[in-house]
């Protein structure tokens, strides 16, 4: 009998451990598109996007990323905007290996709806049903931001169906603008563009579908835009690749060369934006948040834009409260400190900022939902009632005691004095007097 459970016992266990091997596998295979994606609420004031492209190795073999794209991805976490694009030449050539370590690392950062392009270098070994596999489809639209659809397409495939691509993600935009985003650029002339009988399809295209606004491009490894039939054609492609020295102008256009960076784009429901090219690598400036007290966090925005100006970006806050999570959405200015203050009373969470433009928004804890209960500032206070609020968890580290270490560093230099005057003008002067006599 015993026998009998124990047999019983075991293949159960066997069952559970199969299930969980299975459910887990499923899980790390799950695509990056699919596995980020979160529903962002259509009743906010307005909606940060970060955007990169080009992060391939210079040694295209290589399964090792760039080290300045690391760091821009570390930047991003600290921005944590509603979602971020890549417009392509994410990879070196594809290879499944450097497939799984660029979702390796934006798997772990924890950011949220992670838009991909496909670039020329990441179907190089022809993996492209890995590449859909893993990171995201060929080509797709998201409605979510009100007033906008984004838009992306394979600037990779047949002319055919470069043509259906364009056309099956513009046709039924309504009166929403359009952000679209392919990797090999149209505009500005670059001399490294998308191939002429390309270019003439979008154009077509655009004819008919007249909602496209903003173009986001990579393939080139510099920054540039123009305006055009009101257009704005973007290219940011300078988030780790080599860095092109040419061309050095484009007509009609700005081009910047030899800057790594991204791209802080911000999506208005009016169907306004904005953007702003944000330098990256060594001497580009930081952008960190530290935990002051427990109850308030420091925003410390030193970063510098493409022309190394000092440049002010859109961060988005992250605190749990209860059953709520909890989002301050801030314009930092430039060179400044942001301090933003939390509190409970009662039945409502005061949130206090010393930032001019911004607000706050609230979401139950582990729902997506439509629409979020959001409020803007009225003398730099936000007051958001909820029921269920509880304890303040900010999920940032505490701020060093800068004040005992300076203690600490004065003291330790009073006495290296003591000593140097006891020890040398001292005994220098002693010596000197015995000789004089």
């Amino acid at each position: 009998m015993k026998k009998r459970i124990t047999t019983v016992s075991l293949l159960i266990m066997a069952v559970i451990i199969s299930v969980i091997t299975v459910h887990t596998t499923l899980a790390e295979e799950e695509q990056l598109f699919a596995r980020t994606r979160v529903k962002i609420p259509n009743n906010l004031p307005w909606y940060p996007i970060v955007v990169f492209g080009d992060n391939r190795p210079s040694d295209t073999t290589s399964v090792v990323l760039p080290p300045v794209f690391k760091e821009i991805v570390k930047e991003i976490k600290v921005l944590n905007p509603l979602a971020v694009i890549g417009t392509g030449d994410h990879t070196g050539e594809g290879s499944i290996a450097q497939i799984d370590k660029l979702y390796e690392l934006l798997n772990e950062s924890g950011l949220e709806n992670i838009w991909l392009a496909i670039g020329n270098h990441d179907v190089r070994q022809g993996k492209y049903s890995y590449w859909f596999k893993k990171i995201a489809p060929e080509y797709y639209k998201i409605d979510d931001i009100p007033g906008w659809r984004i838009a992306i397409v394979n600037s990779e495939a047949s002319l055919s169906e470069w043509r259906r691509q364009l056309e099956d993600v513009l046709k039924d935009a309504g009166d929403r603008n359009v952000v679209l985003i392919f990797h090999r650029p149209a505009y500005p002339d670059v001399q490294h563009n998308l191939a002429s009988d390309k270019v003439s399809i979008l154009v077509d295209v655009l004819d008919v579908y007249d909602r496209v606004k903003i173009v986001l491009q990579g393939h080139w490894h510099g920054y540039g835009y123009m305006i055009g039939d009101g257009i704005t054609w973007i290219v940011t492609g300078g988030a780790g690749a080599p860095l092109h020295s040419s061309p050095t102008s484009s007509p009609g256009a700005t081009l910047v060369l030899g800057k790594h960076h991204y791209l802080c784009l911000i999506l208005y429901p009016n169907k306004t934006f904005s953007f702003t090219p944000v330098l990256a690598g060594p001497g580009s400036g930081m952008i960190t948040i530290t935990n002051v007290n427990g109850s308030a966090i420091r925003i410390r925005n030193g970063k510098l834009d493409i022309y190394r100006k000092p440049v002010a970006v859109p961060v988005r806050v992250k605190v749990n409260c209860g059953k709520w999570v909890i989002y301050s959405v801030i314009l930092v200015p430039p060179s400044s400190d942001v301090i933003v203050n939390y509190k409970v009373q009662d039945n409502t969470l005061v949130v206090a900022c010393n930032a001019h433009e911004w607000y706050a928004y609230a979401v139950p804890l582990g729902q997506q939902i439509d629409k979020a209960i959001v409020e803007t500032p009225v003398n730099g206070v936000v007051k958001l009632e909820l029921e269920g609020l509880g304890r303040i968890s900010l999920g940032v580290k505490k701020e060093k005691a800068l004040g005992s270490h300076v203690y600490v560093v004065l003291v330790a230099i009073a006495i290296a004095a003591v000593l140097v005057y006891v020890f040398v003008i001292r005994r220098k002067t002693s010596t000197t007097t015995k000789v004089q006599s």
